[in-house]
């Protein structure tokens, strides 16, 4: 590689990687917008190039339009950068920065990216429905790059706020639109439905942990069988895998061979562990019934208590894996269209 190479490809390298969007959740403009710039000229397209401060007004109207100038001043702040060295001059010349708080972008980033190629740069508009940067060409790899990120970061960002947010709220948000969508319900009936399904599962875990107070390990195992087989059954479901009638074990083993991830396969092999301690420990409860050889009913309460406060363990990391994953059903990421290296 010459040098020239070399930093076109340490560029972007950057722009595949840099994080838009900052811990606190707000999005800094004024980098967004020279970067653009750069990502032109880095594709050869200077000559019609938007300018950064018109890319900068554009966004800024968008979120007046939207919200109206009272609520702009709480969704855009302007901030001293105290840090503020020479080399992010070309970024910051003023010394601050513009950050947009991401429940003004959720509104208005689409119709900001799209007016960029429509409005800023002339270019036609498409007769058919396409997505907002559509005007962005294939060959155009950094400018596609930096766009396609900031939609991807937007949006997996969205759905970590709402994953955070269940607790409180009782439903996701992501998951009662993609629900919504696969039966035909409203919103609202979809809402309706999830907030019902999640009370009756922490109730029933509520139970689990009372039957284990109250010593009936038998009742606390077979409750939490009963939560986490509908948990697998739920993502199995929202993801047409077809569960029908498929008894605890075939769920287990449909559900690690469809995961990729090696976390959630280590929790459906612990759960489908956990599933035959269940059997052993209901068997030799069984076998204390009849005459002949007994159980030594002191270690087998040990077993069961043993084997319910593990089944009460497992409820609960289901329940938080599949609320990480309900809020990934709707899918936000658009088809690679566009060379991901610049060679």
């Amino acid at each position: 590689m010459t040098n020239d190479q070399e930093l076109r490809q340490t560029f972007f390298n950057h722009i595949c990687s840099y994080p838009q969007f900052r811990e606190d959740k707000y999005f800094t403009l004024e980098f967004f917008c020279v970067y653009l710039s750069y990502c032109f000229g880095f594709d050869g397209n200077i000559d019609i190039s938007p300018k950064p401060n018109d890319v900068y007004d554009l966004l800024i109207d968008a979120i007046i339009e939207e919200f109206g100038i009272e609520k702009t001043s709480k969704l855009v702040k302007r901030q001293k950068i105290s840090n503020w060295r020479s080399e992010l001059e070309s970024f910051f010349p003023e010394k601050t920065q513009t950050l947009i708080h991401i429940s003004a972008l959720v509104i208005v980033a689409d119709r900001w990216i799209y007016r960029i190629g429509h409005e800023l740069m002339n270019l036609p508009e498409p007769n058919n429905p396409t997505k907002y940067f559509s005007w962005v060409q294939d060959d155009w790899i950094a400018t596609y790059t930096l766009i396609n990120n900031f939609h991807n970061q937007l949006w997996s960002l969205c759905k970590e706020i709402d994953k955070e947010s269940h607790g409180k709220n009782r439903y996701s948000i992501f998951e009662t639109i993609y629900l919504s969508i696969k039966t035909d319900k409203t919103f609202e009936e979809s809402k309706e439905y999830i907030i019902k399904r999640n009370e009756l599962i922490d109730k029933t875990t509520e139970k689990v942990k009372k039957s284990i107070n109250d010593k009936y390990y038998i009742e606390a195992i077979t409750l939490s069988e009963n939560i986490i087989k509908n948990v697998i059954y739920n993502h199995l479901t929202n993801t047409n895998q077809n569960p029908f009638g498929l008894n605890f074990s075939k769920l287990i083993e449909k559900s690690i061979l469809i995961e990729k991830n090696n976390i959630d396969i280590n929790l459906f092999k612990k759960i489908d562990k956990w599933r035959k301690f269940r059997n052993k420990c209901v068997h030799e409860n069984i076998n204390s019934c009849y005459d002949g050889e007994l159980t030594d009913t002191h270690l087998h309460e040990e077993e069961l208590q043993k084997t319910a406060n593990y089944g009460l363990q497992l409820c609960e990391e289901s329940i938080s894996w599949y609320k990480s994953k309900c809020v990934k059903y709707l899918v936000h990421e658009f088809p690679q269209d566009s060379p991901n290296n610049i060679q």
